[in-house]
């Protein structure tokens, strides 16, 4: 029993962002011989993780060797993704070759980690050794590695993947197709897969709006915002805002309050977004006012 409310109370500890008192709680019951279970450990590496510290993950895996979990995926696979985001890399593939049979979360930790940090070469060698293994890839392996891709070609492939696969309806898979498209600049690609999302969530708007900013497409961008508090009747959160600001200096910096257009999809994103203050600054700013 006192195991149990231990382990749980670590839990709750994580859960509410207390990862220096997860940490302390766990050392105190250590020092007691209290023996942690399976669950335990993802807990203290996810704390590990958030608080940057490398000696106490590497302090959590030797008494993850010790207590004999480096076989449970769970324990395992939070090795491998804290590493990762500690960009101790060697160590993440380190892990990954000792355990036994990777799962799929083992492999989409590997995959993601090095995909996110810019490795695409050793994402792209991990997913074409989950192909080898014989285990399907999930829509979280396919949003993960797309970040990868470096040329359209390659994520052509992965969409036609997750299309086969049935994952190519899944948010997050779309609005990481959305990004790979519009990096290469394949802006037609990238509007077609975000027409035909059935649910469309603030996110998949974002990564089309952030790739028509990248191309120079500002008032198409503007356009999709309005569009997006319309449909979704939900203010734009923090990502859009910035997306919205990078317009409105750019505008500012280029002297381009004469533009008409830009300057009345600013006034009406803004409205639309209950900004209402800063839409009268951007019309009284406008030397053209269409009343």
């Amino acid at each position: 029993m006192v195991n149990h409310i231990t382990w749980k109370n670590i839990s709750n500890l994580v859960s509410n962002g207390s990862y220096k008192e997860a940490l302390s709680h766990y050392a105190q019951a250590h020092s007691t011989s209290i023996h942690p279970n399976k669950f335990t450990f993802p807990f203290l590496l996810k704390s590990c993780k958030e608080l940057k510290s490398i000696p106490q993950t590497q302090q959590i895996h030797t008494h993850i060797i010790k207590f004999g979990f480096m076989s449970n995926k769970y324990a395992a696979t939070a090795l491998i993704d804290a590493y990762v985001k500690l960009q101790l890399f060697g160590d993440a593939l380190k892990v990954f070759d000792e355990i036994p049979n990777p799962t799929l979360p083992s492999f989409n930790a590997v995959i993601a980690g090095f995909s996110r940090h810019g490795r695409c070469e050793e994402s792209v060698r991990s997913f074409r050794l989950l192909a080898y293994e014989g285990l399907p890839p999930n829509s979280v392996t396919i949003a993960s590695l797309l970040p990868a891709c470096r040329m359209v070609e390659q994520g052509l492939q992965l969409h036609g993947l997750s299309i086969k696969m049935g994952h190519h309806s899944d948010c997050y898979v779309a609005t990481a197709l959305i990004t790979m498209y519009a990096n290469c600049s394949e802006l037609g690609l990238a509007r077609k897969v975000f027409e035909l999302i059935d649910e469309k969530k603030i996110q998949s708007y974002n990564a089309v709006v952030s790739g028509f900013l990248r191309n120079g497409e500002d008032y198409m961008a503007l356009n999709l915002i309005r569009k997006m508090c319309i449909s979704l009747n939900k203010k734009p959160n923090p990502t859009t805002l910035l997306s919205v600001l990078s317009v409105h200096c750019y505008l500012l910096r280029s002297d381009m309050n004469h533009d008409v257009k830009l300057g009345t999809a600013l006034v009406d994103m803004y409205s639309k977004s209950g900004i209402v203050k800063w839409a009268y600054r951007v019309f009284m700013s406008m030397e053209n006012r269409n009343w």
